[in-house]
């Protein structure tokens, strides 16, 4: 399954991305680095034939069916990487994978008995979101609507009226990346049709306040998951996921063969998904390893504490001063704050994560998947520091560690998981 899978991102660059006009180049791979696809691909495969459903799975699904297996196969979209770089850049990729392993074995059954009920922490989380969103409809930006030719202008707008560090800004990001997703989870865990229409809506909200599309998916995936757990599917998650996008690529097959060779899957998910992640890795390597305009070390990152690297790729790489381009915690992390920041990365992701394995195992609340789930999905693609204060995955946990989980919520110790 993993083979179509990795033969599906080589396929939909080579016949329609790389063909647009994209300013990505041909694929050049070396011998080298098609044995360490081949490699990755198949240790990839035991990897997840592993997973068991616990909240660090999430994560290693994430991590390395999108950060690692896009920058395998299409690391030199953006320039040529030759094997003694792509070698350095795989082992730092590598590292958190092998780094969680290690803390798997060393962090002991842990456990916390709740005093809140779940319906109160539902309900706690619900009245920040309603109250989020009507001091943000106080305050809402002219260019307010719901067409797409302009939700980037209405994100600028809202970039200066929600300025970072204010509170709404803060809570703003919770509610779209942690509290709406929530409770689109437990829509789906406890059958909630209500909870579904409350999250829903507010995911058309955020797009219709700020043009953010990202709350939409958040909603969905979150939703699919709680869903796969009231069904009892939890350890069939990573087949779904794998086949969901070999099914995709069928569906691109059938788009090439009706639209003379242009699909719209490949637009919207192919390149966003994996093509745009390969080039962006590309582009914080190159920082790495290129002299810069400042003052740099590899200890302990840039020396001027304002600078801010995801404007700085932004601006040098995509030129567009305004572009905010973000990459997973790890990299992030190593290029603003160099190995320091870099091994502090893996150390607290790897830690929270377990935690979270343990304590999920002990009292068997759906909540911990469901912020391992998340926290995984948001870390491939920001700083870890802002995914768990930022993204509200820390107020979350706090809410889960104090929740007593009524018995039709919990679910016993998954069993192993099967990956053909």
């Amino acid at each position: 399954m993993l083979v179509f899978y990795t033969w599906a991102l080589i396929d939909t660059y080579d016949r329609q991305i790389a063909l647009a006009n994209t300013g990505m180049f041909p694929l050049i791979t070396t011998n080298l680095a098609w044995i360490y696809c081949l490699a990755v691909t198949f240790w990839l495969a035991s990897v997840l034939a592993k997973a068991r459903g616990e909240p660090s799975d999430f994560f290693l699904i994430f991590y390395c069916s999108i950060v690692l297996i896009s920058f395998l196969v299409l690391h030199s979209v953006a320039e040529e990487v030759d094997d003694r770089r792509l070698t350095i850049f795989l082992a730092f990729l590598i590292v958190p994978v092998v780094a969680l392993a290690i803390f798997k074995k060393f962090i002991p059954q842990l456990k916390m008995v709740g005093i809140l009920s779940s319906h109160a922490v539902q309900n706690l989380v619900v009245g920040v979101v309603c109250l989020t969103l009507l001091a943000a409809l106080s305050n809402a930006p002219a260019s307010a609507g719901f067409g797409l030719d302009n939700s980037y202008t209405r994100r600028l707008e809202a970039r200066e009226i929600y300025l970072s560090g204010e509170l709404i800004s803060y809570a703003l990001a919770m509610c779209m990346n942690g509290f709406v997703p929530y409770l689109a989870f437990r829509a789906g865990a406890g059958k909630s049709k209500s909870l579904l229409l409350f999250s829903s809506c507010a995911a058309l909200f955020f797009f219709w306040l700020m043009g953010a599309k990202a709350p939409f998916f958040y909603v969905a995936i979150a939703f699919l998951l709680g869903t796969v757990i009231k069904m009892g599917a939890l350890k069939y998650f990573a087949l779904l996921l794998v086949g969901g996008v070999v099914g995709l690529y069928f569906g691109v097959l059938a788009e090439w063969q009706i639209f003379d060779g242009y699909s719209m899957i490949v637009d919207y998910f192919f390149r966003r998904v994996f093509a745009d992640q390969a080039a962006v890795l590309n582009f914080y390597f190159n920082f790495l390893t290129s002299t810069k305009p400042f003052e740099w070390d590899w200890l302990l990152g840039a020396i001027d504490s304002s600078f801010q690297v995801t404007y700085f790729i932004g601006e040098a790489y995509v030129h567009n001063v305004d572009a905010n381009v973000n990459t997973n915690a790890f990299l992030h992390a190593l290029s603003g704050n160099g190995l320091l920041g870099y091994f502090s990365a893996v150390v607290f992701i790897s830690v929270f994560l377990v935690v979270s394995d343990r304590l999920f195992k002990s009292s068997g609340n759906p909540a911990y998947i469901f912020l391992g789930f998340m926290y995984g999905l948001l870390v491939i693609e920001q700083a870890f520091t802002v995914a768990m204060i930022s993204s509200g995955i820390g107020v979350l946990f706090v809410l889960t560690l104090l929740e007593r989980a009524p018995p039709r919520l919990r679910i016993a110790d998954p069993p192993a998981n099967e990956l053909p």
